[in-house]
């Protein structure tokens, strides 16, 4: 066995290695990428979860935002409420501190002094006694003043009273609106605070399979390059046992050339030297010496120059 075969059959042993490397990294490849795969599904699958949940809290947040704008709102009328009430209640203890029920109605000394009157200018009666119901009259019109007056000012607490009780109404109303809607925001950010704890959960889970799936993804790389190495390997092998195979036939083919030409070497150099000589040449010799120059021929041209 010439050393070319020996070359070659070393490299058609590391060709085949190789080959063998190529399949068991390209089957390993496959299976990382499909780890790779399951692991961006995964993370895709905890992402949009996320992205979901993001709109359910930014829905929520808005509905909070909303409550707290009533909240805030309610108390600014409550507030608006609460020192119109203070304000009448201050002016409702100073009247009545001064006023009093009158014991009789104005209508009464009025129809009173009428009757006072009229009498005055109908009856006959001495300057004594027209005097005195002058007199009584002055009385009566201050009293009714007076009366007048306190009536006046009892009217007033009793619209006191009313805007009072009121104001009340409206403000427990706007309080009772102020505890609903802070009810309502307490109760939504209770919920907010739930859905970001578990936005946070899926996220780190998503991050979690990110993780894997970028490491898979620099080792999927890694194998890559060391697939492409060994693709160019196989290659140069190829090609190097493409080129020594086309050697090793033409140093077989020489040999077998030379064998045969050794073989009728002395018969071809016996009618050489008759030809040289100016001998006429049999017919076998002049075969023999065609076909020794024909072997000499291809020897040349199947031996590769150096």
């Amino acid at each position: 066995m010439s050393q070319l075969e020996i070359s070659l059959n070393n490299m058609r042993a590391e060709l085949n290695q190789v080959r063998r490397q190529f399949v068991s990294l390209r089957d390993e490849l496959l299976k990382l990428r499909k780890a790779m795969d399951e692991y961006k599904q995964k993370r895709d699958e905890y992402n949009t979860k996320v992205k979901e949940l993001a709109e359910q809290l930014k829905e929520l947040k808005k509905s909070r935002d909303e409550n707290n704008s009533k909240v805030a709102f309610y108390k600014e009328i409550r507030q608006t409420l609460r020192k119109k009430r203070k304000e009448l209640l201050e002016e409702y203890r100073a009247l009545k501190e001064n006023v009093r029920k009158p014991k009789t109605s104005s209508w009464k000394i009025r129809q009173l002094i009428d009757k006072l009157e009229w009498r005055l200018q109908t009856v006959p009666m001495t300057i004594e006694q027209e005097n005195a119901i002058v007199s009584r009259i002055r009385e009566l019109e201050e009293k009714l003043d007076e009366i007048k007056e306190q009536e006046e000012k009892y009217k007033r607490l009793k619209e006191l009273r009313k805007e009072i009780s009121k104001l009340t109404e409206e403000i427990k109303k706007y309080h009772e609106l102020v505890v609903q809607h802070a009810k309502q925001s307490q109760e939504i950010h209770q919920k907010i605070i739930q859905l970001r704890e578990e936005i946070n959960k899926y996220r780190q889970e998503a991050d979690k399979y990110h993780v894997n799936y970028t490491r898979l993804k620099e080792e999927v790389n890694s194998k890559l390059e060391e697939l492409t190495k060994l693709e160019q390997k196989r290659r140069e092998l190829y090609s190097k046992i493409k080129e020594i195979s086309i050697r090793v036939a033409a140093e077989k083919a020489a040999q077998k050339i030379r064998r045969e030409k050794e073989l009728i070497e002395e018969k071809a150099k016996i009618a050489m030297d008759k030809l040289q000589r100016g001998e006429q040449l049999t017919f076998e010799e002049f075969v023999i010496l065609q076909r020794y120059k024909e072997l000499e021929s291809q020897l040349e041209e199947t031996v590769p120059k150096a």
